[in-house]
């Protein structure tokens, strides 16, 4: 059977139909709104988080166990230099991030970057929106 197409951006790609449901947009443009949603409500996302959290606690631990063990072994290099710059900072050798200003817009850092995870101590102070454009501008480049 042949899906038809989306009404907003004519794709193919759609979810299958579900008794019930309107099925007019693809994939892609049901993401989009959904996330246009969660922008739009940050306070009701976060309570529906945290409901679930409570409800759902030995759930929501080991979900964070298992993606914080699963870091550990993809990028183990990666995870001792953010040990190294946890203890840095709780030894007094670098302040913490918030204490600094962003390298690259100035406001206040949110995260520490690393260039190269060799020099762990090298870090470069950045807000989360520089931080993230770095990390976008480095995938791209590979």
């Amino acid at each position: 059977m042949t899906s038809k197409p989306c009404v907003k951006c004519g794709s193919s790609r759609r979810y299958p139909p579900r008794p019930g449901t309107k099925t007019g947009a693809c994939i892609d443009c049901a993401n989009a709104r959904g996330k246009k949603w969660e922008r739009k409500n940050t306070e009701r996302v976060k309570e529906i988080q945290l409901n679930y959290k409570n409800n759902n606690i030995d759930t929501w631990l080991k979900s964070k166990r298992n993606s914080a063990n699963k870091e550990r072994i993809v990028n183990p290099e990666k995870t001792k230099a953010r040990c190294k710059v946890r203890n840095a900072i709780r030894l007094k050798a670098i302040l913490p991030a918030g204490k600094c200003l962003c390298l690259d817009c100035g406001i206040t850092a949110k995260d520490y970057h690393h260039e190269d995870y060799q020099k762990p101590l090298e870090v470069i102070p950045l807000c989360r929106k520089c931080h993230i454009a770095r990390h976008k501008n480095l995938k791209t480049l590979l």
